[in-house]
């Protein structure tokens, strides 16, 4: 019981007592239960593996280690949920991860890490938070770790953005009651401060509001930014310790409703997560988007491969425009050694100079003997043509068809 009252806790209000009530009678009921706690606690989490999909069930009251107090309250602790966790992102043939969560919250201790997990893993695959109905402080904290949250229902619920923790004076009881008297012995001024054998005092809960106010803060920043928004913003619309149900919710702490089945079946959409003063650097893609930085890589690397083709005709092509008789050997190489064409007409230039131009008209004459010369009309039969056109036309003017028609055949 100890541990329930002297923890800091991310739970709803009334689920403290509650557990505290839980557990008392469950250890009551139960004194053998050393074997249960490990087969409670090797029990897998994963709902299904299907279609390159994996649910892990988050679900009862969050404890850190797997415990008597994690089995009274059939609750979850965050070893087992890291355990699975880290099975779906090990496993090659899974790209969706969703958790689906139905948590009051529970004990902090364990949260933050599992959390960062959670976020750090969003460029390895995707991770969908699925609220199934509830899921409040430290299970909210996890929710808003993943790549998206999404309730199932317009009555589920999410939020109660807080911290909590409880003193027990136990003194009166003791000494009263039970006629004990406690006397703790102890070195260092704040080692019992708040020790449960005494009542409060005003500097102890000044020291475990200390405390709480610091859990509370880094709650509020983590969920900021998880969910890539700014602490004051939570601080004035959503971190105060309220729940929000459906549209409220969508209001900023969840992105929509959608069920199980819509999930698994809609194709994942790329995404970068940037936080206020994140720059999309290859450090940041590599460390934060690594799946996202490889389907880039993939994409360039064919957009490139066309494009390097594409390139390569056109050179090809502009070096063989400047192919001359006696050149070839020089056209040949500048097209194998990857030549521009610039480069390629230097070399021929280069090369003409050094024949000289007895070898330049040589290799004219050479190239001149392979093309057919095709004789033309001499000007005196042009100017027949012309007449003989002249002719045709004006007497089909003057509507002797016939006869024009008989002169165009001669």
């Amino acid at each position: 019981m100890t541990k329930i009252y002297n923890t800091p806790w991310a739970i709803v209000p009334d689920g403290l007592s509650e557990m505290a009530r839980s557990i008392d009678k469950f250890a009551t009921e139960n004194t053998l239960f050393g074997d249960f706690i490990q087969e409670y606690h090797d029990k897998s989490l994963l709902s299904s593996i299907r279609d390159a999909v994996g649910t892990l069930s988050i679900t009862g009251v969050l404890t850190h280690k797997t415990n008597w107090g994690t089995v009274a309250l059939n609750g979850v602790s965050t070893e087992q949920i890291e355990r699975d966790f880290d099975s779906l992102i090990e496993n090659s043939t899974i790209e969706k991860i969703i958790l689906v969560i139905d948590s009051p919250g529970g004990e902090v201790d364990g949260i933050l890490p599992l959390a960062e997990k959670i976020f750090e893993s969003r460029g390895k695959k995707e991770i969908i938070a699925l609220v199934n109905p509830v899921a409040a402080s430290a299970a909210y904290w996890l929710a808003s770790a993943a790549s998206k949250v999404y309730i199932s229902s317009a009555t589920d619920t999410v939020g109660s953005i807080g911290v909590v923790t409880m003193h027990v004076d136990y003194s009166v009881l003791m000494e009263e009651k039970l006629g004990i008297k406690t006397t703790e012995i102890y070195a260092g001024k704040y080692k019992r401060i708040a020790g449960a054998f005494k009542p409060l005092s005003v500097e102890g809960k000044a020291v475990l509001q200390e405390r709480v106010d610091y859990l509370y803060s880094l709650f509020v920043n983590q969920v900021a930014r998880n969910r890539g928004t700014e602490a004051s913003v939570l601080h004035e619309n959503f971190a105060d310790g309220r729940v929000f149900t459906g549209e409220q919710a969508i209001q900023g702490l969840v992105d929509g409703i959608k069920d199980m089945k819509s999930l698994t079946e809609e194709k994942e959409k790329k995404e970068v997560f940037l936080m206020p003063g994140d720059a999309i650097t290859l450090e940041f893609l590599e460390t934060k988007e690594s799946a996202l930085l490889e389907s880039i890589r993939a994409a360039s690397l064919e957009d490139g491969m066309k494009k390097g083709a594409s390139a390569e005709r056109q050179r090809i092509i502009k070096i063989q425009a400047l192919s001359q008789p006696g050149f070839e050997e020089i056209i040949s190489l500048a097209i194998a050694n990857g030549d521009e064409p610039g480069t390629a007409a230097l070399a021929i230039i280069r090369e003409q100079k050094s024949r000289g131009p007895a070898a330049t008209l040589k290799a004219i004459e050479k190239d001149s003997q392979t093309v057919d010369i095709v004789p033309t009309a001499t000007t005196e039969e042009q100017n027949k043509e012309e007449e003989k056109k002249k002719a045709i036309a004006n007497m089909v003017s003057a509507g002797n068809r016939a006869t024009a028609i008989e002169k165009e055949e001669k």
